[in-house]
């Protein structure tokens, strides 16, 4: 053959396909995503580059109405918008010259119900299906059987989506190729496990989970946009769906992704809230959340938030089983510490059991279920004990759920089609009226007020309905959730103000009490950072940071560009890195309310480091390891992060680490912070004063109160660090009187050569053993909790009625003939109210390990107040005395010494703190003294 006639052949038969429909074919999917009630996103991948067409309509003979995008590619990606909610469609997608697929029944979708309207939704939930195996299909084949499984409104899939490493080809196998009839009719919504994070990264959302999945970064399906596609909320009817990333996203307390959790949930007024994320707060499986990191941070952290929410059904995997909770709340600690007192209802939950579990509709802390799903894939076992979970199964299988209106019935469908458990959890309907629970002035301008509920935005709107003391006048009030900001007149310090509400609503049209009041002063805030040639001004040059080696003891690295932590180098040996600054700028009368350190770390590691308070004098200049002998000279522990990735670190300090600022501030000894190995050998490389770019140069935040100024009650809070990459390592918020300070949490007393001194004492700290706590419970009069690790308090707990703490410490190595000037308290809390708590004289002598609501008789022996505060996040708290209170100390040095109560004010929402026989001892209870 010529080889004119070759090139005619070869073109020829090139057209002949093109215009016969063999261009190109569909090698994955269609599969829907980002369904929200007037829209929808269409995906598919074909084997060469077409153009994207999607057909659609109410009909498969009647896809009338079509969407396309120029330009040819081989992943298509579509959204179709305008559509009606809770409506059905039919569609085929392919390109501008052929239907690659769809037409017929089997290809259509249904839009969501408009968002907060009641309506049914059956949903399928997997959990470490990834296996690409018999046993996946099993569990999907029983699913396809079951009723219903034919209107499937969506499915949740709970990471590990496709082993080993979440590749893309992994994911055609464990995914497109698995489960093809469900993903074109009903849309999956992903987590992140940490399989499919071997190949991804959340920061840059790059890696083929992020290639893969089209989720919600800006609010696209209901809920609260949160900027990335690693965590994410939408809607479904009445229903909020919250996503979290446990795995390759910061878990801190006040890092990005919590900090969008709480206003996410703060601003959803829906009837159901579910969450879902990968790693379980509970198990006993094959993996055991008492003791992984990433386990132990969701439940710490994000549990607390969730729940003080009203959060309702939580799902997760990682555990290749089944455990499903009882209806549980404000459970934070490892199981050796779970116990009744954290069962709402304690019951099967089944109709034809114990009963279905009930909450009030928009209750908060009313109790959640937990569930365990990782065996969709495969199973592994473990001892499957966890005593937070009513049933542990090692076998096979998914879980179905079924929303109607006020019902949720759950089942687990075993991968041979039986159910091997079930429950139903209902919501009655809303008839307690809001409580207004506290103000706080936010500037001289606004004024913030919590609710105990969300409130209905328009009566909460209304500017008229609030009125405040001393000649203040509203002049807007901006409502969210069950947040109210009100803009006022010039409010003025030391001024005692009482707010006054009426009219206002909740979401149910329950009217608040009429004249319901709560007092506040205000306080005037500053913030001062100090950062080498930057701030406060650009000439400051206070900072000096170095590091020290125990192998290299007389080196001196303070020119250095970097300083290091290490708690082995294998070449220096062990590696502290020491900075500090000039505070002078602060005027001695400040009263310091919080401090934060910001490092950027450019040399990650896996361990964690802490922060101790300086105990030595040194200079950049000339400190080696000899000179400053970290061994002998680290002071109070202040916090702790782990800098697992590069970025920035921003560290809370805890109460020990305000108290040490306040010091430098008061003009003491200010030695700075040392930055130790908690045992790791993989060391931590951080930007030194010295380094050329001054952003990333150590920076610390000083937040106080001026003097002279101060609040009718006192509280601080801060919790301990624990951090990971761009992100603070704790939340902390906190007002403090500026006529006392912090104290470390030790249990120590010093004296000054003017006859003054200071104690802190704390059960097991420096030898000390004279604390003693308890909580007692009106409805179980007669039980005794003196042997918990933790201590409550709750106006109503809804089982064992109210529960009131009780607390004492013995004084005795205070001097018998001293003045006492000023005492606080610092409690450690681990699930928060939005409530006010009272610290009460105790009026009758009790002990621990026998003290019970009968023998103790509260309502009798409740003496004066002498604290409050409002405990409204997790961490540590520090409360200072009123003069009462230091009248009540003065007394124990010479009379009797009852202790203490802490008493709600009649609200429900209770507070949990850790006792004296908590085994962190750094966390029990503190009294601190200062006397003359």
């Amino acid at each position: 053959m010529s080889k004119h006639a070759t090139q005619f052949l070869v073109l020829l038969l090139t057209v002949f396909f093109s215009s016969n429909g063999f261009s190109a074919s569909i090698t994955r999917g269609p599969y829907l995503q980002m369904a929200s009630s007037n829209s929808m996103v269409i995906r598919w991948r074909s084997d060469s580059s077409t153009d994207s067409v999607v057909h659609y309509g109410s009909s498969p003979s009647a896809l009338n109405q079509s969407v396309s995008l120029s330009g040819n590619r081989t992943e298509h990606e579509i959204t179709l918008s305008g559509l009606a909610a809770a409506t059905e469609y039919y569609y085929s997608v392919g390109s501008s010259s052929e239907v690659l697929a769809g037409g017929d029944s089997s290809y259509r979708f249904k839009t969501s119900p408009l968002t907060g309207t009641s309506s049914s939704a059956r949903i399928w939930i997997i959990g470490d299906a990834g296996t690409a195996n018999s046993n996946a299909a099993a569990v999907y084949n029983a699913y396809l059987n079951y009723p219903g499984a034919d209107a499937t409104s969506l499915w949740l899939m709970l990471g590990d989506n496709a082993y080993n490493d979440g590749t893309d080809s992994e994911y055609q196998n464990a995914v497109f190729n698995m489960y093809p009839e469900l993903l074109r009719r009903s849309p999956v919504w992903a987590t992140l496990g940490n399989h499919d994070g071997h190949s991804a990264d959340s920061g840059t959302e790059s890696g083929p989970y992020y290639d893969i999945f089209t989720l919600p970064r800006n609010g696209e399906a209901g809920g609260l946009a949160s900027g990335t596609e690693a965590y994410y909320s939408f809607d479904y009817g009445a229903i909020h769906f919250v996503c979290l990333d446990s795995y390759d996203t910061s878990r801190s307390a006040n890092g990005a992704m919590m900090t969008w959790l709480e206003n996410d949930l703060a601003a959803t007024a829906q009837k159901w809230i579910i969450a879902f994320w990968h790693h379980p707060p509970y198990t006993h499986g094959s993996h055991n959340s008492d003791t992984e990191g990433a386990l132990i941070d969701m439940r710490e952290i994000a549990l607390p938030i969730l729940e003080s929410y009203g959060v309702d059904l939580v799902f997760t995997g990682h555990s290749h089983s089944y455990e499903r909770s009882y209806l549980i709340d404000g459970h934070y600690g490892s199981s050796s510490t779970f116990n009744s007192s954290y069962l709402v209802d304690g019951g099967d939950g089944r109709e034809d059991g114990n009963g279905a579990y009930h909450k009030q509709a928009q209750a908060v802390n009313a109790g959640a279920v937990y569930t365990v799903a990782g065996a969709s894939g495969k199973t592994s076992g473990g001892s499957l004990d966890h005593p937070a979970m009513f049933s542990s199964l090692n076998q096979l299988g998914s879980v179905v759920l079924d929303v109607q209106d006020d019902r949720i019935d759950a089942v687990y469908l075993k991968s041979d089609g039986s159910v091997a458990d079930y429950y139903t959890l209902t919501k009655g309907s809303d008839s307690t009226p809001p409580q207004l629970q506290s103000a706080s002035a936010n500037s001289s301008n606004n004024v913030a007020l919590q609710f105990s509920e969300a409130l209905d935005a328009t009566s909460a709107a209304i500017a008229a309905s609030y009125s405040i003391t001393n000649g203040v006048t509203v002049n807007s009030a901006q409502p969210a959730g069950s947040v109210v900001q009100l803009a006022t007149s010039t409010l003025n310090e030391g001024v005692n103000y009482t707010v006054t509400v009426n009219n206002v609503q909740d979401t149910s049209g329950n009217s608040i009490a009429a004249n319901s009041q709560v007092s506040f002063s205000y306080q005037n805030i500053n913030s001062v950072s100090f950062q080498e040639g930057i701030a406060p001004t650009a000439g400051y040059s206070g900072t000096q940071d170095t590091y020290v080696a125990s192998g290299n003891s007389d080196s001196n690295w303070g020119s250095s560009t970097a300083f290091l932590a290490d708690g082995s180098d294998g070449t220096n040996g062990e590696l502290v890195a020491l900075v500090q600054w000039d505070v002078s700028a602060i005027a001695g009368s400040a009263t310091v309310l919080d401090v934060t350190l910001d490092v950027e770390v450019f040399n990650p590691s896996g361990g964690t480091y802490q922060l101790y308070a300086g105990g030595i004098a040194w200079q950049e200049t000339s400190a080696t390891w000899n000179t400053v002998d970290p061994t002998s000279n680290l002071g109070a522990l202040v916090g702790s992060f782990s800098p697992s990735s590069s970025g920035n670190y921003n560290i809370t300090l805890n109460a020990a680490g305000v108290a040490a600022v306040q010091t430098w501030i008061d003009g003491g000894n200010n030695f700075g912070l040392f930055i130790v190995s908690n045992g790791s050998s993989d060391g931590i490389d951080m930007r030194s004063s010295e380094y050329g770019t001054a952003s990333l140069r150590p920076k610390l935040t000083i937040t106080y109160a001026a003097g002279g100024s101060s609040s009718s009650s006192s509280s601080s809070n801060s919790s301990s660090s624990s951090s990971s990459t761009s992100s603070s390592s704790s939340s902390s918020s906190s007002s403090s009187s500026s006529s006392s300070s912090s104290s470390s949490s030790s249990s120590s007393s010093s004296s000054s050569s003017t006859g003054g001194g200071s104690a802190s004492l704390q059960q097991g700290n420096n030898g000390y053993n004279g604390a003693q706590d308890t909580y007692v419970a009106s409805g179980y009069s007669g039980s005794n909790y003196g042997s918990d690790s933790q201590i409550l308090a709750d106006g109503d707990d809804g089982r064992r009625d109210e529960l009131v703490t009780l607390l004492q410490w013995n004084i005795s190595s205070v001097p018998s003939g001293a003045t006492i000037t000023a005492a606080s308290i610092t409690l450690q809390v681990f699930n928060q109210t939005n409530n006010v708590y009272y610290l009460y004289e105790m009026q009758q002598s009790w002990a621990e390990g026998s003290a019970t609501w009968s023998n103790t008789s509260p309502d009798q022996n409740q003496g004066s107040e002498i604290a409050s505060f409002t405990p409204n996040s997790t961490g540590s708290y520090t409360i200072a005395l009123n003069s009462a209170g230091i009248a009540l100390l003065q007394n124990w040095l010479s009379g009797n010494n009852n202790g203490l109560m802490i008493r709600s004010g009649g609200t429900r929402n209770g507070i949990d703190m850790r006792s004296s026989e908590y085994s962190n001892v750094s966390q029990r209870p503190v009294l601190h003294i200062t006397y003359q």
